[in-house]
């Protein structure tokens, strides 16, 4: 798989290096996250759960939200268009070849403007894509299956895990079920499931970096559904394409000015 798409960035889809001005910290970021179509060996544990920061930018093509506590300069680099879709996607190429590989799907492909800070300021973007999956049909597999252990959570807090709370969190019933230690047959109105969920945090230090911790949920040869996670940090290049990826996810990044 890793032949085939440095094949593609051989054939020219990677862009040149574009200057850095160290007084410009805003930067243009274009996202791809796919699946990887081809069986896999990899074992996945079947009792991980979702979990990522409470406190994120939730972004999507019908309107950005920023967390409960964001600061005024959050809220002013959204009202100059932070984290808003747009419409310069370099990657329409590659992602047409992958496709017709017939072996990736992808799952999230979109771009946006952001200021990109130091890591103990920086915020992640929440992203959700590919499928909506049925959660009710899935809560009593998951019950009868057992989760004995739950993944950590990001970052330590107490939910509120009261209607008001859960619909001003940003975090789905899922996420707030793992990081409460709830039961999932304690969900009294579960709501559909993106396939893909997870987030980005990009900060800048010497140089840029960037976090991703995206969740793609899998089903077995019995219906039974499970969650394959691509949690990494990698440093990257500015106005270069960058490739993250395991068994069954991957990431293609082009931070630039």
């Amino acid at each position: 798989m890793i032949r085939i798409l440095h094949a593609l960035l051989v054939l020219g889809f990677g862009l040149p290096g574009l200057s850095v001005h160290a007084s410009d910290n805003w930067y243009h970021v274009e996202l791809m996250v796919f699946a990887h179509e081809r069986a896999s060996d990899e074992q996945w544990r079947r009792n991980r759960l979702p979990a990522y920061p409470a406190s994120h930018i939730h972004f999507s093509e019908h309107g950005t939200r920023l967390p409960d506590d964001a600061d005024d300069a959050l809220r002013d680099a959204l009202s100059q268009g932070a984290w808003q879709p747009v419409s310069n996607l370099s990657m329409d190429d590659m992602r047409e070849r992958m496709a017709e590989s017939g072996h990736y799907r992808t799952l999230f492909h979109d771009s946006w403007r952001q200021p990109i800070s130091a890591r103990e300021q920086a915020v992640p973007v929440y992203i959700q894509g590919a499928r909506m999956l049925d959660v009710a049909a899935r809560s009593s597999t998951w019950t009868e299956a057992g989760f004995a252990e739950l993944a950590e959570p990001a970052d330590s807090f107490e939910p509120d895990l009261s209607a008001s709370g859960l619909s001003e969190s940003g975090l789905s019933e899922f996420d707030l079920v793992e990081l409460a230690g709830a039961s999932i047959e304690a969900l009294a109105s579960p709501a559909p499931l993106p396939e893909l969920q997870g987030t980005l945090t990009l900060s800048e230090s010497r140089f840029l970096h960037v976090e991703p911790n995206l969740w793609l949920a899998l089903h077995d040869g019995d219906g039974e559904y499970y969650f394959a996670s691509l949690t990494q940090s990698r440093r990257l290049r500015v106005g270069e394409l960058h490739y993250i990826d395991n068994p069954r996810l991957g990431v293609l990044i082009k931070v630039s000015q």
